[in-house]
Parts: structure tokens; sequence; C-alpha cells
């Protein structure tokens, strides 16, 4: 069973020309870094809410391409997903199924400097909860 990441975060909109970037800040704990820039995906709603005292949990399985376990954990938290293994949707599904409230896909490459498109894949199914990428440098 993987661990609740010990901190709070919230996400804040920022609009840097055309391109819109959602912020994630780190309370606690202070010794990681302070700021990280992610990019809102395109399936799912925007994200419109500050989450305050919500935790970040990483899913079990990590890449949510089944069904999560850790469900205790990940419910009404914000679930964290590694790339790759299957499509942004299958693993948002997943994550709202297990009741996360948002979903933020990492990039496990530390070199990776580009950021991926979260985009619907070549099904119907629609995701209900907002849903941001983090590339490899921060992920």
């Amino acid at each position: 069973m993987l661990p609740i990441l010990g901190f709070f975060i919230f996400l804040i909109n920022f609009a840097n020309g055309d391109q819109e970037y959602l912020h994630l800040r780190v309370i606690d704990p202070s010794t990681l870094p302070f700021l990280y820039r992610l990019s809102p995906g395109q399936i799912g709603p925007h994200f419109n809410t500050t989450f305050t005292s919500t935790s970040l949990v990483v899913t079990e399985p990590p890449h949510a391409c089944e069904l999560i376990t850790n469900t205790r954990e990940v419910n009404r938290n914000i679930a964290l997903i590694i790339r790759g293994g299957c499509s942004f949707v299958t693993k948002a599904i997943n994550a709202h199924v297990a009741g996360a409230v948002a979903v933020i896909v990492y990039d496990f490459n530390r070199k990776a400097v580009h950021t991926f498109s979260m985009i619907q894949d070549d099904t119907s199914r629609r995701v209900q909860i907002p849903c941001a990428f983090m590339n490899g440098k921060d992920g």
C-alpha cells in the first residue's frame, strides 16, 4: 500500500498569453519546492475550485489503468498518477470511481521538459473531475 503524501495543496488558474497553467502550491512539508506548474487537461471540467486541506495521494496501482485499490486514501483527495500504460481518460475515470476530487498525472522521466496534452481518447467516455499534467522535471 502506498502512503498518502503528507502535504496539502491548492490550485490556482494562471494565464500566460494564450497558454493557461495551473499552479500547485505545497504548504506542508515545507522541505518540498514551493510551487509547481501544471498544464490543465483537455478532458473533464476546469479547475474552478481552490483545494485547501486536500491531500495529494499516490494511487495503487500507480498507473491507475485498473480500478484503484486504495480508495479509502484517495476518496475526497487529489489522485496522483504516473503517466503511461493507458489513456488519460481511463486514469481519470478510475480516480473518479475511487472518490478523487481531481487528478494530477505526472511524468516520472526527470529529463522530460515537455508536457503532454491530456485529450479525449477514442471512446465516448466523459471525465467528471478536473485533470492536470505535471512534467518530468517536477514529477
